[in-house]
């Protein structure tokens, strides 16, 4: 028999989501708060806002898997290992998406060659990597792994 939920877990549960909600939007705050006049364009800025929340998603993955008590009980370790594979997702669209808006803030797909610098290229390595990693995530059943 499920038990309701009191006042007390309803209110850890809301604290810990939202302390979730500001540890992901805290690099583009920050970024927009050190730099408010940006002289880039918008999908420039929108490409590196995809790309600081991306980020942030990503490094909170080890928080949410790691199977903390503080943060599976008062939603429940099944719930928690949902929204890790959904916030997954997500951090890998806003990762895919920083280059490619960058390069249609720049208005030049030069970034989609190999002629860009080490930078560039280690991003493209590291992103590849992730999908990699994401793809093998999602489809380990079927992959037998």
């Amino acid at each position: 028999m499920a038990r309701s939920a009191s006042r007390r877990d309803v209110v850890k549960a809301v604290t810990r989501l939202s302390g979730y909600v500001i540890l992901s939007a805290l690099p583009v705050t920050l970024a927009l708060a050190l730099h408010p006049h940006s002289k880039d364009g918008f999908l420039h800025n929108l490409g590196l806002g995809a790309g600081l929340t991306g980020f942030a998603l990503l490094a909170l993955q080890a928080v949410l898997s790691s199977r903390i008590r503080l943060l599976s009980n008062p939603f429940g370790l099944d719930v928690v290992m949902q929204f890790h594979k959904g916030m997954a997702l997500v951090a890998a669209s806003l990762l895919t998406a920083h280059p490619v808006l960058f390069a249609l803030g720049s208005g030049t797909p030069r970034i989609f060659g190999l002629d860009t610098s080490w930078r560039v290229n280690l991003g493209k390595a590291a992103l590849l990597t992730l999908l990699f990693v994401v793809g093998l995530a999602l489809f380990h059943r079927r992959v037998r792994i």
